[in-house]
């Protein structure tokens, strides 16, 4: 079977199809994966040092960012451009502007709300501190999983080849949206993964380093400007992200300008950490060491 004859769409006259993903590139994304992993075990190596919450507080943190973070500000995004704004849909600015907009106010709401709606159980900054944890966690997770099926479908291109898998095609929609697909992936590079490490990582370190801020706030220890500062700068990482994911500014750009912001968000929120909660840690590791004790022991248990 002559699968290059056999091929009854358009293709464009310079397509080659003996191209491949080059080792490099799945290397990238390899090294990607490695290192958002590395970074999560550090950053909750860092926060289990120091405030200990339950389990309840890191399932509290994945439903939401799953259901603001990731849900609701795309739903939202996607109602208001299918009604109120369904003319500015094509105008580039206005488009950018409210998927900033939307993709910073549900995800803070959401946090905001669950300090609100569990307050008399999580009322402690180690209780905040692992909600903050429990949305790094899944941010890391999420890319991971995207940068996992990247390599999965470059192996699969690089196996099978192109002609292969166009040959499949049912239709000319099927085969240009497969073919558009196909030479995406081939003409990924591995600096594109190093941007998207990048950025995992500065966002999974801006959601911790922002927790302080916003209990701080909650708590009213510090006025409500911890907030503004706290929606600005995510609005900044959003408004960022969208730029580039509409070919406004470079990946490059979004990466270094997402890692300087969630660098200042640290430091920042080291701060105020520093300020209002250092002194709890003492406390926290005798509160930790008191329900140790009450632990049963077997380490005489072999000589029963």
């Amino acid at each position: 079977m002559n699968i290059l004859r056999d091929l009854q769409y358009e293709l464009p006259a310079d397509f080659d199809l003996s191209a491949q993903v080059p080792r490099n590139t799945i290397m990238g994304a390899i090294i990607g994966i490695v290192a958002i992993l590395a970074m999560a075990i550090i950053l909750t190596v860092y926060i289990r040092k120091r405030q200990k919450g339950g389990i309840f507080d890191i399932i509290v943190g994945v439903a939401v960012y799953m259901i603001f973070f990731y849900f609701a500000s795309n739903t939202v995004a996607n109602l208001l451009f299918g009604t109120i704004l369904k003319s500015f849909v094509d105008v580039k600015p206005v488009l950018i502007t409210v998927i900033a907009l939307t993709t910073t106010l549900v995800p803070m709401f959401g946090r905001l709300l669950s300090l609100k709606l569990m307050g008399k159980n999580m009322n402690t900054v180690a209780d905040a501190y692992t909600v903050g944890m429990g949305i790094m966690l899944t941010e890391g997770f999420l890319y991971m999983v995207d940068l996992l099926m990247v390599i999965v479908s470059c192996n699969t291109i690089n196996k099978m080849g192109l002609e292969s898998i166009l040959s499949n095609a049912t239709s000319q929609d099927e085969f240009t949206s497969t073919l558009t697909s196909l030479t995406e992936m081939i003409n990924y590079r591995a600096s594109d993964f190093l941007y998207m490490s990048v950025i995992a990582i500065a966002l999974m370190v801006f959601h911790v380093g922002v927790t302080s801020l916003i209990f701080a706030a909650y708590q009213k220890k510090e006025g409500k400007r911890l907030y503004i500062f706290s929606f600005v700068t995510y609005f900044i990482i959003q408004l960022i992200g969208a730029m580039a994911n509409y070919d406004v500014i470079p990946d490059g750009a979004k990466a270094l300008i997402t890692a300087l912001v969630a660098a200042l968000v640290a430091y920042i929120g080291l701060k105020v950490y520093n300020i209002h909660y250092k002194n709890e840690e003492p406390r926290e590791k005798a509160r930790i060491e008191k329900e140790n004790t009450k632990m049963p022991k077997f380490d005489n248990l072999s000589k029963l």
